[in-house]
């Protein structure tokens, strides 16, 4: 029950729908049972539930009926996913199986034809599996040919062959990464050091150094070792920039190096440096379109605002969170800490209102910290409104939900924050008075400026605007800026 309970949390309102109608559709008998079922699951009607269908007791009937809508609702996200899916990927997929329809059925120029674009498009992707694909099937056909072609293509296909070779290494490498940060008292990049295998230089592709880079970000904010990762980050990234190979043809991939760059100088807080790489993916992105394209354009507009709004510069915050989709949960949370250190908190509640889906499905797809970030920033936000019923539910949900969470983390001081935060909102006068002052800055375990999280700092720096009676924004930037103590 609890695996179907978390399905149905994934769901938007639309799909739950769509569901419905699919479920209908598929029913072969008036019984409806299982959409019954599905009704109640999605109105959080948990007991008694073999009574409200069947009218009595019915454990072992109302199991069935579990597993059988389980299995329902995980062909429907599969079917619903396949239609959906529009991936670069699989439109060359798609163009590989019609290639190999074309030959089977001695059409040899049209299949010829349809295998030259699918590796034309796996080619600007990197995408050696499929590229490995392309060229099993053109050496199986390779009589078909031209004879001054065909060794060429053998040694084009070795060339994907070891390129492949080299991710699966590169993809293991990552997952020993992982695996190293979820180990207690080990080194989290202690692999990238070991590791006798790679070496990071000319012969790693830009998707190989894409799939590293990534990885070491995600076990940065993972672990909290911002300025490991970053010192990582910068050493990888020099070595792409000293590849011969053009960047032109693997822009796909470049683009994205260049943004986790730049994400990873903003959470460092050199917002110049950060501001220059976002720059010069801006450049990369405007010379010619290419696939998902647009969601980079979206992503480097997001973390310019950023840069511009910790760096000091708010106009230029406000006016760039113009060009942003106001529709993606990303810039709706950018929008609403923006309105907050401006003090504008009815239009920032207001905006967060509209972050409406289930914590599993922000959860699954924003990951924690940027679900605590919200969870956080809504609660704040009640205070400054004097919202005391929703405040006190927030409160209490977050401890339950979240205390693990944060332990796990290394980020149990979020806890200590929420009680001085409600120390200063039952008695705000308490804020000015030496005690509360020397609580503040005694209850923090604090890392190095240079170390310590950016987000945490500006939270901090709120409760500290209270003390010092002054601008949020401007306790935000002398917090970022060591002229206030940490």
């Amino acid at each position: 029950m609890d695996d179907l309970i978390d399905i149905i949390d994934l769901l938007s309102d639309r799909e739950r729908q769509r569901f419905i109608q699919f479920q209908q559709a598929r029913n072969q008998r008036s019984d409806t049972k299982n959409t019954a079922l599905f009704r109640l699951l999605c109105k959080k009607n948990y007991t008694h539930l073999d009574t409200a269908i069947y009218g009595k007791p019915a454990k072992n009937s109302l199991y069935a009926l579990t597993k059988r809508l389980k299995d329902s609702l995980i062909e429907f996200i599969a079917i619903q996913n396949f239609e959906e899916e529009s991936s670069e990927e699989m439109h060359i997929l798609r163009g590989l199986l019609a290639a190999r329809v074309f030959f089977e059925q001695r059409l040899f120029s049209l299949a010829m034809k349809t295998l030259r674009k699918a590796e034309q498009e796996a080619e600007m992707l990197d995408a050696y599996a499929l590229l490995c694909e392309i060229y099993h099937t053109k050496v199986q056909h390779l009589h078909h040919y031209p004879s001054e072609t065909r060794s060429n293509s053998i040694t084009t296909y070795h060339k994907y062959v070891r390129a492949l070779q080299q991710e699966h290494q590169i993809n293991i490498l990552c997952a020993q990464v992982g695996m190293a940060s979820e180990a207690p008292q080990t080194a989290p990049f202690s692999w990238l050091q070991t590791d006798s295998q790679l070496q990071f230089d000319e012969t790693i592709t830009y998707k190989g150094y894409f799939m590293v880079l990534k990885q070491v970000y995600r076990v940065g904010e993972q672990t909290r070792h911002f300025k490991e990762a970053h010192l990582w980050i910068t050493r990888l990234f020099s070595a792409v920039q000293g590849k011969n190979e053009s960047t032109t043809k693997h822009r796909y991939y470049y683009s994205r190096i260049l943004l986790l760059v730049a994400i990873s100088h903003f959470r460092n807080k050199t917002f110049e440096t950060s501001l220059a790489v976002l720059s010069q993916l801006e450049e990369a992105l405007n010379s010619k379109l290419f696939p998902g394209s647009q969601n980079l354009k979206q992503q480097l507009q997001r973390y310019r605002t950023l840069n511009f709004l910790y760096s000091g510069d708010l106009e230029k915050a406000v006016t760039t969170l113009a060009k942003l989709d106001k529709t993606a949960p990303e810039a709706i949370l950018i929008q609403v800490l923006v309105s907050f250190q401006q003090e504008h908190f009815d239009a920032a509640y207001r905006k967060l209102l509209q972050l409406d889906r289930s914590p599993a499905y922000y959860l699954k797809t924003f990951g924690n910290a940027w679900v605590l970030q919200k969870e956080l920033m809504e609660i704040l936000l009640l205070m400054e409104k004097d919202l005391l019923d929703p405040l006190a539910s927030r409160l209490k949900s977050f401890r339950r939900k979240y205390r693990t969470t944060l332990q796990r983390m290394g980020e149990s001081r979020a806890l200590v924050f929420l009680s001085l935060a409600e120390q200063w909102y039952d008695t705000p006068s308490v804020a000015t008075s030496e005690e509360f002052l020397q609580k503040i800055e005694t209850s923090f375990e604090w890392r190095s400026l240079e170390e310590e999280d950016l987000f945490a700092m500006s939270f901090y720096a709120w409760l500290k605007s209270k003390t010092l009676q002054q601008p949020i924004y401007q306790t935000t930037l002398e917090v970022l800026r060591g002229d206030a103590t940490l």
